[in-house]
């Protein structure tokens, strides 16, 4: 899908798009649950922060 597409498909301009992509700004709450609904959560909220992913973590401890 195109930056135009899935522009229009969550309601925003590709220029904005491109933005969120390149990390040059961050969707607001609103938006992320829009993208989220949009990519059937291939893309989640988390995915705009630098935030370490603890799935693969071990608690042996």
């Amino acid at each position: 899908m195109t930056l135009t597409a899935f522009a229009k498909v969550v309601g925003t301009y590709p220029q904005t798009i491109h933005k969120y992509v390149n990390g040059q700004r961050t969707p607001c709450a609103d938006m992320m649950q829009r993208i989220a609904h949009a990519t059937n959560g291939a893309v989640q909220p988390n995915d705009f922060f630098d935030i370490p992913d603890q799935s693969n973590t071990s608690n042996t401890g």
